[in-house]
């Protein structure tokens, strides 16, 4: 935990250093105003002139005021500095995470970690280090003069704050582990909503309803419950912590007062020790206060430290800005050569073994097979979205294993077999894989896969919203302009999976047309179940789910393959 804090204090250590002299200007000026105050009794005492000694007292009173308000304001700008900080370097990260590792992780978990979580570094800031490290130095500072006024009374206040420390310490130790609970089960039931408004209409259909409602009841009973154990033991801690001051204060009062009336202490030293007091029971009230919230903001930080330490893809700019925007910046064509390659899921099921083929460039082919015999595994892996288990991939001659994301980005563009797009309108979703694509480039693209009717019809034109993950269109809509934006990369590799899953036969016969023009100009894969959109590729990869494949024409495997003959014959009936 130290080594990570360091990580993101360190880019801040003059702001840091400036927050701790204002808090040591202001800790000092409180330590003087109890001697000020005391001179000043003493002066009234000795029927002298206060003038001198009253300003004295004032100017630290305002000193203390200024240094105190500057910082308020640069503490909380530092808590702010570090929260962002903080929240850049964990979506840094989590958008390089591996696909295995993300796939693995809830996405309620990782919102909640961008989102509650870090806001828990800027209460572990403001409220909780700076809390203890400013209350520390108070407290040494005004117990030693202290001492110098009363060693008695320090030693009763010492006893006191002692006492009232190891209970709160021991009162916090669960508070970690109470706020770990209920953060794990507020993820949990962040992602289960976040499942639940995906599959909505399913949902509904299935008649479901209750059932989910009770999916997500559950985490947050587990929430409920271990909010309700923290906020029991944090009702232990700060009336504890009240009640060990407020007798600290008493004792120190009445064995001043005997000392007063004994005449072995003047009544303005007794006026001084009893401001010290306040000034230091305070602070150590708050410091004390601090501690279970320090700890909540651990258990936070132990979450994020968590997924920091998780390996990641190596850092890349945005190599869009470097390079054509449109097929016309293509580079030329190139084979494919994949050489014993072998990757097995977690699961153990839809992974490849041994799978060797070579694809010629410019060239289209289809891959095809049952369901989770490995043909979108083999997409991810030419993505580099995945890394194989053993055997190579070789891009060009080039081994994919040895290329920086830069530069499988600037080969390789991928439709993935969902579609998916981002919140946003038109432009944003098509300018994803080619910044400087102009709205000719654009319109020329929508074209091409018969969506301009979208720009024609609202008069947003490109930059009308398409709402959240482009829920605005159809899943047809959605798979076109999915197909529009890999158009427009000026990678020379295309991956495709299942580009007419979910299109109508006239719009089938389009994309079929549309893909089939790229060859000679783009390395092609795609996956697909229609074997009459196989039909038109140059190549045939028929995968099985015993892990063997067969190659060829379609024409080919048609009259050696008897599987693929049945496939096909299914297909073509269909």
């Amino acid at each position: 935990m130290a080594s990570l804090l360091q990580t993101f204090v360190r880019p801040h250590r003059g702001r840091l250093v400036v927050v701790v002299a204002t808090a040591f200007v202001a800790v000092a000026c409180a330590l003087a105003q109890p001697l000020a105050a005391q001179a000043v009794i003493e002066a009234v005492q000795a029927d002298h002139a206060i003038v001198l000694s009253l300003s004295v007292l004032v100017g630290i009173i305002a000193v203390e005021a200024v240094a105190a308000g500057l910082h308020t304001v640069l503490l909380e700008r530092a808590g702010a500095r570090a929260v962002f900080d903080v929240r850049r370097g964990l979506a840094e990260r989590l958008l390089r995470w591996p696909l295995r590792r993300s796939s693995e992780a809830r996405h309620g978990e990782l919102i909640s970690l961008l989102t509650t979580d870090t806001a828990q570094v800027h209460t572990m800031v403001v409220g909780g280090v700076f809390e203890i490290v400013t209350a520390t130095v108070l407290t040494v500072g005004a117990c030693t003069l202290m001492f110098v006024l009363s060693p008695l009374l320090f030693v009763v206040t010492v006893a006191a704050i002692v006492g009232s420390g190891a209970v709160v310490a021991l009162a916090s130790r669960p508070v970690r582990t109470f706020s770990r609970r209920s953060q794990d089960a507020t993820a949990e039931m962040g992602s289960e909503l976040a499942s639940a408004l995906r599959a909505l209409r399913t949902i509904r259909t299935a008649g479901a309803t209750e059932r989910y409602i009770a999916r997500l009841i559950e985490p947050a009973a587990r929430a409920r419950d271990a909010s309700i154990a923290l906020g029991n033991r944090l009702a232990l801690v700060s009336p504890v912590g009240q009640m060990t001051t407020q007798c600290a204060f008493l004792a120190v009062l009445a064995v001043g007062a005997i000392q007063v009336a004994r005449g072995a202490m003047a009544f303005s030293e007794l006026l001084a020790f009893l401001m010290y007091v306040f000034l230091v029971l305070s602070p150590v009230e708050n410091a004390l206060r601090a501690v279970p919230v320090l700890q909540r903001a651990r258990a936070s930080w132990d979450r994020i430290g968590a997924a920091l330490r998780v390996p990641v893809e190596e850092a890349q700019r945005d190599e869009q800005n470097a390079r054509p925007a449109v097929a016309g910046g293509v580079s030329a064509p190139v084979p494919i050569r994949l050489e014993g390659v072998g990757f097995a899921y977690p699961h153990g099921a839809g992974g490849v073994a041994d799978v060797s083929l070579t694809i010629r460039a410019g060239s289209i082919c289809a891959l095809v097979g049952p369901s989770g015999s490995g043909k979108s595994t083999i997409l991810d892996l030419l993505a580099r979205l995945r890394e194989p288990d053993s055997g190579r991939i070789l891009i060009g001659g080039a081994d994919l294993a040895r290329m920086d994301r830069r530069e499988v980005s600037r080969r390789v563009t991928y439709m993935e077999q969902n579609a998916p797009l981002i919140d946003g309108s038109l432009a944003d979703n098509l300018r994803l894989g080619a910044s400087h694509a102009d709205d000719e480039q654009l319109l020329r693209a929508l074209d091409v896969v018969g969506l301009t009717y979208l720009v024609d019809d609202d008069p947003g034109g490109l930059h009308a919203s398409l709402g959240e993950t482009g829920r605005a269109l159809s899943g047809g809509e959605a798979q076109r302009l999915a197909l529009a934006r890999t158009l427009l990369s000026p990678a020379s590799i295309v991956l495709i999976d299942e580009p007419t899953s979910r299109l109508d036969p006239e719009s089938e016969e389009r994309i079929d047309a549309v893909i089939g023009g790229l060859a000679g100009t783009r390395t092609v894969l795609v996956v697909t179940h229609r074997l009459h959109s196989a039909a038109g590729a140059e190549q045939v990869v028929y995968l099985r789910r015993d892990g063997t494949i067969s190659t060829g024409t379609h024409s080919h495997l048609v009259q050696t393959s008897r599987s693929y003959a049945r496939l096909a014959h299914l297909s073509l009936a269909t």
